[in-house]
């Protein structure tokens, strides 16, 4: 995870996984094959986070200034299994131990989003910016801190890195638009 010291409301949600699963993997004989796909943003947070409001009929979705690459779960479970059917020389060599930072194909801004989720929805779906600290009300801890990380830090808070999910799909990450077509229902 990146920067765990500031991230501690997440990191300590995977980061003892991760940790234990080092330990267990060292002590394994023979050795157990392991590698994290680590999500930094998942486009299923969208329809959490806007789908009630969008299918009441709000004319906008309101979220903070900040850009993200969001993935969609289905390209990371693909590459879970790609890597599962990996052949165990090509796994040890390129995957063993690894944390791979999964990430969608584009880095996007809020006002993006709405772009794409009006597209699918076949409706004018506005952005309109919100206070962090407004946001931030009445949000578990964890997401407050996330989301203040994401605006302090900028572009690159999430992690961008869509080459590890192509080199083992052998396609690029699902696009917020495909992603977005796809579960429409949740937005209308």
């Amino acid at each position: 995870m990146k920067e765990p010291e500031r991230l501690q409301g997440l990191a300590s949600r995977f980061k003892p996984t991760e940790e234990l699963l080092a330990e267990v993997a060292a002590a394994a004989k023979p050795g157990l094959e392991w590698c994290v796909l680590r999500g930094g943003y998942f486009m299923n947070n969208l329809a959490l986070m806007f789908g009630a409001a969008l299918k009441g009929g709000a004319p906008a979705i309101a979220f903070p200034r900040v850009t993200c690459a969001p993935v969609d779960t289905r390209d990371i479970g693909d590459a879970a299994a790609a890597l599962c059917l990996l052949p165990s020389e090509d796994f040890a060599k390129s995957y063993q131990g690894a944390a791979l930072e999964c990430s969608g194909p584009e880095e996007l801004d809020f006002s993006r989003v709405a772009l794409e989720l009006g597209k699918a929805t076949g409706r004018q779906v506005g952005y309109s910016e919100m206070g962090v600290e407004a946001w931030c009300e009445g949000k578990p801890p964890a997401l407050q801190e996330l989301l203040r990380y994401m605006v302090a830090e900028g572009r690159g808070a999430v992690p961008f890195a869509p080459d590890a999910l192509t080199t083992l799909l052998g396609r690029p990450p699902r696009s917020l638009a495909e992603w977005a077509a796809d579960h429409k229902a949740a937005f209308v």
